[in-house]
């Protein structure tokens, strides 16, 4: 029982410990316990994170009929993760199996974000705007329902992420998750989307022109 400490910090002290001391080859050692079930869960919930990618993109490709916009509303998922590690370094919460949880549930909350900048952005070049000024006009006009959906969310981690009690670590980890990751995608989804939808755009623009000329 560890009392203090993440058992992961624990287990990768005393593997360094049996790194260093000289055994002889016939030797075997098998780490069980808390470190073996850490083990299988991150690796199940790769897995899990991994195949869960693939079912919204492919969801958003029928539903968008197009490959390059779900690839852009997929790059709102990183942008959160570095939010998510950034706070739990600020916080000194270890990733656990909890966490990693809370980064499974940030891929669908996070995905609306960028669903609502790409959506309006469509719907302002149907209308006959230009590219830039789409972006612009879908910027300014998405940054106040992002906002407040993530305000209502945050506000309603705030008690899990600072709870206190028995049972209350894993509690803090799954708060601190969604917070961070949620207050960092705000930000850089009304940066980063409109930028790489316009990468994608004039990329399209130019495959087009190619196609014509032969």
């Amino acid at each position: 029982m560890v009392v203090g400490r993440p058992s992961g910090d624990v287990g990768d002290d005393v593997m360094a410990t049996i790194e260093g001391l000289e055994l002889p080859d016939s030797r075997q050692i098998k780490y069980a316990g808390d470190m073996e079930n850490q083990e299988e869960g991150f690796g199940d919930l790769g897995t899990v994170m991994l195949i869960s990618l693939i079912l919204v993109y492919l969801l958003m490709v029928l539903l968008y009929n197009s490959y390059t916009h779900p690839f852009v509303i997929i790059l709102s998922i990183p942008l959160a993760i570095i939010g998510v590690f950034f706070t739990l370094g600020l916080t000194m919460t270890p990733l656990g199996i909890i966490t990693m949880l809370g980064i499974l549930i940030l891929i669908g909350l996070v995905s609306r974000n960028g669903i609502l900048v790409v959506d309006f952005i469509n719907q302002q070049l149907e209308q006959g705007v230009a590219i830039k000024e789409a972006l612009l006009e879908a910027t300014s006009r998405r940054f106040r329902p992002i906002l407040l959906t993530t305000i209502s969310t945050v506000v309603g981690m705030i008690p899990i992420a600072i709870a206190h009690g028995a049972g209350a670590e894993w509690k803090n980890g799954l708060g601190w998750v969604l917070i961070g990751g949620l207050i960092c995608s705000m930000f850089l989804s009304l940066v980063i989307i409109p930028l790489v939808y316009y990468l994608f755009y004039r990329l399209r623009e130019r495959l087009t022109r190619s196609k014509k000329r032969f």
